[in-house]
């Protein structure tokens, strides 16, 4: 028998391999997102926050989307199909129940498929509010037996036409006064504990006038802590 000629390897080698991408060409099947992180920006008047993710199977075999969730009851997400051929496009629409929050806030959500490759992405849907007011510091910290008065700066943001309209503790252990500095729309908080012993803590809240149908609230976080 003649032995096989190099030539005669090279096509089997490439006839073989041929073979195998055209059995697992179903392994091929993915979706390719437009994008993995979409952020929009919102105003303080509006209750909600949309926003699209869209998506295309740049492969050769279906792809079904199993699940989609969100990482928070506040965030809802809505698919259009499930099944979804080859060169097909979908997109998710997401919605964010904005009510009563401010500043940046992310929220993720998890999209499985049958893909062999990815089942599982995540998705970031990043909304961005406006700073109402601006409290520095938020958190407060005495050693036992000290009862000094320390001091938290608020500003009003941007000229926004909000006001502080009360400020109150959960723990009457601490003396908590407020009162209005120059310009307008700053503020100067000053709380002290009665009594400096370690635990003792309060939960101060800031109560707005905006908006007027669900004033906005903010916290401050005082403490007497052993482990200073």
């Amino acid at each position: 028998m003649k032995p096989i000629s190099s030539t005669w390897i090279l096509v089997i080698h490439s006839f073989l391999g041929c073979l195998f991408l055209t059995n697992t060409c179903p392994l091929c099947a993915q979706l390719a997102w437009r994008t993995k992180t979409v952020e929009v920006k919102s105003s303080l008047e509006n209750t909600k926050a949309e926003g699209s993710f869209t998506f295309q199977n740049v492969g050769n075999y279906p792809i079904q989307i199993m699940e989609v969730k969100t990482s928070c009851g506040c965030t809802t997400a809505s698919l259009t199909g499930k099944i979804f051929q080859p060169k097909e496009n979908g997109t998710i629409e997401v919605t964010m129940d904005t009510t009563s929050k401010l500043g940046t806030l992310e929220k993720y959500i998890g999209v499985s498929t049958d893909d062999p490759h990815t089942p599982n992405v995540q998705l970031c849907f990043r909304v961005i509010l406006p700073e109402l007011i601006k409290v520095v510091p938020t958190f407060l910290y005495w050693k036992p037996q000290d009862r000094s008065s320390k001091s938290i700066r608020v500003q009003v943001m941007d000229n926004l036409p909000v006001k502080l309209i009360k400020v109150s503790s959960d723990n009457d252990s601490f003396d908590v006064s407020w009162k209005t500095m120059k310009p307008s729309g700053h503020y100067e908080i000053s709380i002290a504990p009665k009594k400096s012993v370690g635990g003792e803590k309060a939960v101060v809240t800031l109560m707005s006038d905006y908006p007027r149908e669900q004033p906005h609230v903010f916290y401050i976080f005082a403490q007497v802590r052993d482990d200073l």
